[in-house]
């Protein structure tokens, strides 16, 4: 253990003072055990929790070791235990020590460190040993690679991929029951995302405050193949327009959101245990620069999104207060990131200027029938067979991905597919507004694809699908 490490864990650590320890005597903490020394006067750097502090005496003469005496004592953090030897009843006890006594030993616990031997960090958990054995109550402890407990698999190696892939199985079931039970329905996109939220995201999301800081690629593609499902699209559609389009965050938000609101129940829990665990977490994080514990993911994501004040002055939040600008941020942050590959990406140009705010579209809220209606999604989110869609995975230069279809000579894409094309004209006249197709313009397109009126949405999906078909029919 390096020295900067060493002094973090005893200024953060508990520390047990043991006064008038006998030389020779037994002394154990833990699964560790020493002899006592001339010079010994206690434990340093001891993590906080529950630990079992064990001790026999030693008869001088005949160097026989006694009867092992033992307590259970929970030591909180930065705390300092005192505990005397009575030669009499030969154990550790609290008896003749004042809280004087306490105070005077904490104010000068630098001078007594070199008699304080640290606590064997290296002694706990790790690969077990050839032939070792664990019982309780008499019982032999059987030992496997890993254990379900409350429906999440905990391993060996501390890795929770069989748990998420066991939450994905079972989410994807779920997602095809309701599929199914609602085929025949005909709901709108607002209640099957509810629906989804609902018995679906409760199930790939269960118990994600322990194991919300891996990665989950299995359960983020249950509910991305919902999405695209739910709109019509390809499953080679881009994500991000997918996410905007419905107004939906990623499940990884989620996933750290849920585990943010669990972390101020920690921080706020009398659970001992608990808060134990959490405290230990924390002096990991504090002592080890490369820690990838629970705590650690919690600070990291708080400096992420430049709220890394709140991690240092954990100890002055207030739920009601914090918790809602968090989780406000953690949002606005994934919907900038999403923002982010749309601007950057040229298959998203036109859809880039058809969304104002992050919510679900207004289109997807109107009463149009949902084969108009997919149609408008496909040609907003680039998922369709034109030219210039077909060609990209042809390989084919963007320049030379051309309408086979007219001797306009323009690249096939949406906006000549719309407005353009010789080809659909009588389709354009019948559906399309004038204003629309008189000096088109990318302008225009874009005003038409982003429309509010229900009766032009409703014919240009019919033009869509109809244009669609047609052109179909002659390749």
């Amino acid at each position: 253990m390096d020295q900067e490490t060493a002094q973090i864990l005893f200024r953060e650590g508990a520390t047990m003072v043991c006064l008038d320890v006998p030389e020779g005597t037994e002394f154990g903490f833990d699964y560790s055990s020493w002899t006592a020394g001339p010079l010994f006067k206690g434990v340093k750097m001891i993590p906080p929790g529950i630990h079992f502090v064990y001790y026999s005496a030693r008869n001088k003469q005949t160097d026989e070791v006694g009867p092992r005496t033992g307590t259970f004592i929970n030591f909180e953090q930065k705390s300092v235990v005192v505990r005397k030897w009575n030669p009499i009843a030969e154990e550790l006890t609290e008896d003749g020590i004042s809280a004087d006594d306490v105070q005077r030993i904490q104010d000068n616990l630098k001078d007594l460190d070199r008699f304080l031997g640290p606590y064997p960090y290296e002694g706990n958990g790790g690969k077990l040993h050839t032939n070792e054995q664990w019982t309780y109550n008499g019982q032999l402890l059987d030992i496997v690679e890993s254990f379900t407990y409350l429906g999440v698999i905990f391993k060996y190696n501390c890795k929770f991929l069989e748990t998420e892939k066991k939450l994905a199985e079972q989410g994807q079931k779920c997602l095809y029951t309701m599929l199914s039970r609602t085929k025949y329905l005909y709901l709108n996109n607002e209640t099957m995302l509810a629906l989804f939220e609902t018995y679906v995201k409760s199930i790939l999301c269960y118990g994600c405050e322990v194991w919300g800081s891996h990665k989950a690629n299995d359960i983020d593609k249950v509910f991305m193949k919902f999405c695209k499902r739910l709109l019509g699209v390809k499953a080679n559609c881009n994500n991000a327009m997918v996410y905007i389009e419905l107004g939906c965050i990623p499940l990884r938000c989620v996933r750290i959101i849920r585990m943010i609101k669990y972390w101020f129940k920690i921080l706020g829990t009398t659970n001992c245990i608990l808060k134990s665990c959490y405290v230990n977490l924390t002096i990991d994080c504090k002592a080890k620069r490369s820690c990838s514990n629970w705590a650690a993911f919690i600070r990291s994501e708080l400096y992420s999104i430049g709220l890394g004040e709140l991690w240092e002055h954990q100890e002055y939040l207030v739920f009601q207060k914090h918790f809602s600008i968090i989780k406000k941020r953690i949002i606005d942050v994934h919907c900038q990131e999403l923002y982010a590959v749309i601007n950057n990406s040229q298959k998203c140009y036109i859809f880039s200027h058809l969304i104002d705010n992050f919510c679900m579209q207004s289109y997807l809220l109107k009463p149009i029938p949902k084969k108009f209606r997919r149609c408008i999604t496909k040609y907003r989110l680039e998922s369709h067979s034109l030219a210039v869609e077909s060609g990209r995975y042809k390989n084919v230069a963007r320049n030379e991905r051309k309408c086979i279809f007219c001797n306009h000579n323009d690249i096939e894409d949406v906006f000549h597919f719309v407005l353009k094309c010789p080809l659909y004209n009588s389709l354009r006249s019948r559906y399309i507004k004038n204003y629309y197709v008189k000096k088109p313009s990318v302008f225009k397109l874009v005003q038409l694809l982003s429309s509010n009126n229900t009766k032009e949405l409703c014919n240009l999906g019919k033009y869509l699908h109809y244009a669609t078909m047609f052109r179909n029919s002659l390749l």
